[in-house]
């Protein structure tokens, strides 16, 4: 195989064989020493201590899997399981008159022509092969446009976008060109039909649908939180040197939270205030040393400047010191911040919610947004945890432009949301980029509903403009044309 020698089994013959059972035996022998291999190397990763002997057990079990289950095993290929699921219900060159009889099947259907089936088979296998046809151009319908997609990426945009024509043309448009071709020669015949008044009015109406806009209900994922929300983070980068808080606890302005020590910064004060000294004393004694009292003004002008960079060393080392900036409670502390470990000021030490009244935030995606108009926007707030109902709320703000990032974590995918995000950066300071433009909403309470006291996630439903799904699908396109042009 290309220059290789590899085991090889030839089965062509296999097909004169009269008894079925014979013949499904040899088509799923590979898939059967496949899945052994598989349970083998599955088993064996299982005990192996880890090292490159671990890593190849586990590619030789996954590999098995997939292969076996995935693809040979797939009725919707040509490969072994093609070839099982035939014998198994014992017809031959199965795509071809599967393929025949789901056409068929389609045409009565869609406009009842009282054309004879391709051949006659028993009305249960009949049934089978219909479904399976079908199945099976959905299945191609999936997969090839997957791979137009693949090699439009893989290549530079030029062929890329050959290669993806190609694939579009030949797989997909080629085959739905030639049925509604033949569609077009059986004219007559499908005018008289007695169900294509209904298929045509059908059509239609699946049209009106697409392009009316009758949709003004959008939902938006949210949290129901305090109003005031602050979160915490270092002004100096320093080690810890003590905790003094915990998830939950009530704290107010000005409460320590933690407090840090930098050793650097200890000594750059050491440092200065032993110059400062220095500089003093030879200020106190200038009148008996004429060098002192030749160097007088130069001496005030540095003690003036170390007694500022004293200062301001001091005012650094209060910043060391963690406090609370308004009153509330402790609804998040990070579970890594510990004496001993060094952090820098990008990392979220707390989050700290206010005692004010609770407001729900959450994120609208472009099409959304436009959809807003000028009008105020009414809608309910529903609760994901049991035990509350739906809760009033009224449009307060929406942001102007999108959000960097989501800096509502429990919204985000990788938390269980539904905002789709890609984690970007390392260690503590990750940031949940979303996928598509997202903008931050902030929605306020209305009526004497009760809402939790604690921070929950949930759903809103509001009123918009009214879009069709041909707009949406329109601007989808266009956005992902205007993109991939790199205008």
């Amino acid at each position: 195989l290309v220059m290789f020698p590899v085991l090889y089994t030839d089965v062509t013959d296999a097909w004169r064989l009269m008894d079925r059972n014979k013949r499904l035996a040899i088509g799923a022998a590979g898939i059967a020493v496949e899945l052994s291999l598989a349970c083998i190397a599955t088993l064996l990763w299982t005990f192996l201590p880890d090292g490159p002997l671990r890593s190849v057990m586990f590619s030789i079990a996954t590999v098995g899997w997939v292969l076996s289950l995935a693809i040979n095993l797939n009725p919707l290929m040509r490969f072994d399981g093609y070839y099982l699921f035939g014998d198994a219900i014992g017809i031959d060159n199965l795509q071809s008159r599967s393929f025949a009889l789901g056409r068929w099947r389609m045409r009565e259907v869609l406009f009842g022509l009282g054309a004879a089936a391709p051949e006659a088979l028993p009305s249960g296998k009949r049934r089978i092969l219909i479904w399976y046809a079908w199945t099976v151009w959905v299945y191609r319908l999936v997969l090839f446009t997957g791979i137009a997609v693949l090699v439009y990426y893989m290549a530079f945009k030029a062929l890329g976008i050959i290669l993806f024509l190609v694939e579009i043309i030949y797989f997909i448009v080629k085959p739905i060109g030639s049925e509604v071709l033949s569609w077009w020669k059986d004219g007559v015949s499908i005018r008289a039909g007695r169900r294509t008044t209904k298929t045509v009015c059908a059509a239609i109406a699946v049209l009106v649908l697409f392009f009316v806009p009758v949709s003004t209900r959008m939902t938006m994922p949210a949290v129901i939180e305090a109003g005031n929300i602050a979160w915490v983070y270092p002004q100096h980068a320093g080690e810890v040197a003590e905790v003094r808080v915990k998830p939950g606890d009530p704290v107010e302005a000005g409460d320590v939270l933690a407090i840090l020590k930098s050793p650097e910064l200890d000594h750059q004060a050491a440092v200065t205030a032993r110059n400062l000294a220095l500089v003093r004393m030879r200020l106190a004694r200038r009148a008996s040393d004429s060098q002192d009292r030749a160097q007088s003004l130069s001496l005030e002008h540095e003690a003036v400047s170390l007694a500022a960079a004293l200062s301001g060393l001091k005012k650094e080392a209060d910043q060391l010191v963690i406090k609370a900036p308004i009153a509330g409670i402790v609804s998040e502390f990070n579970s890594e911040i510990h004496k001993g470990r060094a952090i820098g000021r990008s990392e979220l030490i707390a989050l700290i919610s206010g005692r004010g009244a609770r407001v729900v935030r959450g994120y609208l995606d472009e099409h959304q947004v436009r959809r807003l108009g000028d009008r105020p926007i009414d809608g309910t707030f529903l609760v994901e945890a049991p035990g509350f109902g739906r809760i009033p709320v009224a449009m307060d703000s929406v942001a102007k432009s999108s959000a960097p990032k989501i800096d509502i974590p429990e919204l985000a995918s990788v938390h269980g949301g539904v905002i789709a995000v890609r984690p970007q950066g390392g260690n503590n300071n990750v940031q949940l980029v979303p996928t598509t433009s997202m903008y931050l909403a902030t929605l306020r309470i209305e009526g004497g509903a009760e809402v939790p006291t604690f921070s929950a996630r949930g759903t809103v439903d509001v009123e918009g403009d009214r879009s069709s799904l041909a707009s949406r699908a329109f601007r989808q396109i266009a956005a992902v044309l205007i993109r991939e042009s790199g205008f």
